[in-house]
């Protein structure tokens, strides 16, 4: 997988550790996410994830934006947002 990698035919997804809560815990937590989710990517990938994932989550903390860009992040992606029946959001998955 390693040698995917390398060659940009597998692109490392998620940067956190597990899919955390991501309201809950406190600032420290989501950074321990980040910190050790990207170690995790660099030791067995060889690349840090230029992004985070968090697919199924119920909410967002407003510290969000500000933890996964100083992980490394330039991008967010869920499929939550969208789900949305009241509220139209610019921007679909």
């Amino acid at each position: 997988m390693v040698q995917w990698t390398k060659k940009g035919r597998i692109v490392p997804v998620g940067g956190m550790w597990v899919e955390p809560d991501a309201v809950q815990p406190c600032g420290e937590s989501m950074c321990r996410q980040m910190l050790y989710g990207q170690q995790y990517f660099q030791n067995k990938l060889g690349k840090r994830c230029q992004g985070v994932w968090l697919p199924d989550s119920f909410g967002y903390s407003a510290a969000l934006p500000q933890i996964a860009k100083l992980g490394g992040a330039k991008w967010f992606l869920t499929q939550k947002i969208s789900w949305n029946q009241t509220d139209v959001f610019p921007h679909h998955t």
